[in-house]
């Protein structure tokens, strides 16, 4: 569960986001839609802690993104727009590292991940360092791991430039790997740098 109310956030005279509210109800898949300067990624960097908000308030999993942060980060998975990954590292040697970070257990890691390698149709990459893979491949590794925890929500920021998606629908068993009961499609669009936001499923 997601919970925004009044969000807002001032650089000195300009307001990059201007009292937005919405709510994403738990194991809702929810974009967030709108023109670029809207705010969306100052959204996003406020509910996942890397930006204070200026006014208002944000929740995840219950827990308040200022007064627990660090339960905040517990329960998220984040994509940025540019993959950060360690080159050195094979695609098992990552994942292992993000849920050790997580504090996940390590058979709950490897089942995971290969549930998610095999959905996301990379599961001959597993073992291959990360510097020898393709930019699309190395997204969906990074898609992976921000969906290790998935105790509560995974964001994103990216454009999905370089990722390729399969040309197929999900299957049953591929729809396990995601979090229970997930489904689409909620939207929050943003009109302008100083409207309002609502999600709504």
């Amino acid at each position: 569960m997601i919970t925004v109310q009044g969000l807002t956030k001032v650089y000195g005279d300009r307001r990059a986001l201007d009292s937005v509210s919405f709510s994403v109800p738990a194991g809702q898949i929810c974009g967030y839609l709108g023109p670029n300067g809207a705010g969306k990624t100052t959204t996003v960097r406020m509910l996942t802690g890397i930006l204070a908000p200026t006014e208002g308030t944000a929740s995840v999993g219950g827990f308040d993104v200022v007064a627990s942060p660090l339960e905040v980060k517990k329960r998220i998975g984040y994509v940025p727009e540019s993959s950060a990954v360690y080159p050195t590292l094979s695609v098992n040697e990552y994942l292992a590292l993000v849920g050790a970070l997580h504090a996940l257990e390590p058979h709950d890691v490897a089942d995971r991940a290969d549930r998610m390698l095999g959905l996301l149709k990379i599961a001959d990459a597993a073992d291959q360092r990360l510097d020898t893979l393709s930019k699309g491949i190395q997204r969906k590794v990074v898609i992976c791991a921000a969906l290790l925890p998935t105790r509560t929500s995974s964001s994103s920021t990216s454009r999905w430039g370089a990722w390729t998606p399969t040309p197929s629908a999900p299957s049953r068993e591929s729809s396990a790997a995601w979090p229970s009961g997930a489904r689409p499609c909620c939207t929050a669009p943003i009109s302008s740098r100083s409207s309002n936001a609502s999600a709504t499923a």
